[in-house]
């Protein structure tokens, strides 16, 4: 299931790149399926997100690119790399963390009863 990046309120450059950040993140965890099978390795997946954040003004630290690869090799969601950043950031405790705990908490729920509370997708 794909949920919606939740709108933020850009108050700063800061907050756009943060924003941006996390779509990129949506971006990856979400698997969008394409015509072809996507052959690149990791390290080339990774460089593509690289610069893509670059296109985007966003420069990636070394822990972002870490929670990039972690995504790439499923270890975790996009939403979940979000929320850890926000935690390090000291955001853990603001509406769209909760929304993103809420959001992981329905995805787990989903993957271990392969059931959906959103009417949508059973129909």
């Amino acid at each position: 299931m794909s949920y919606p990046v939740a709108t933020v309120s850009t108050t700063s450059t800061e907050d756009a790149k943060a924003f941006a950040h996390r779509k990129q993140l949506n971006n990856i965890s979400e698997g969008t399926q394409t015509m072809t099978p996507d052959n690149r390795t990791e390290d080339q997946k990774a460089a593509a997100v690289r610069a893509s954040m670059t296109m985007a003004g966003y420069t990636m630290t070394t822990r972002d690119e870490e929670d990039v690869r972690r995504i790439l090799r499923g270890e975790i969601t996009g939403d979940e790399a979000m929320l850890e950043v926000m935690e390090r950031r000291g955001l853990g405790d603001s509406e769209p963390a909760k929304e993103l705990r809420t959001r992981i908490a329905e995805s787990k729920k989903e993957s271990q009863t392969g059931k959906s509370d959103d009417l949508t997708d059973n129909a």
